[in-house]
């Protein structure tokens, strides 16, 4: 009995902790996905705008891309 009150004191603690846990990775997560949602736009977005340039003025070179994405960009 003594040794069931001590394990329960033990782990009362680590079972409050991850609860936490998890739900802050759930919270993770889903910002996560949204900020790959967004990025995913806004690289479609860039590509578009690269051609747009292309076709309107052609000959002139673009905005440098950012080293970060432009193996993103150039796919």
């Amino acid at each position: 009995q003594i040794i069931a009150a001590a394990a329960s004191a033990l782990v009362a603690p680590l079972s409050e902790s991850l609860g936490r846990l998890e739900q802050r990775i759930e919270v993770l997560e889903s910002e996560n996905a949204h900020k790959t949602k967004l990025l995913d736009s806004a690289i479609r977005f860039i590509r578009e705008l690269l051609a747009w340039i292309e076709h309107h003025d052609p000959g002139q070179p673009p905005p440098v891309i950012p080293p970060d994405l432009e193996s993103e960009i150039q796919k």
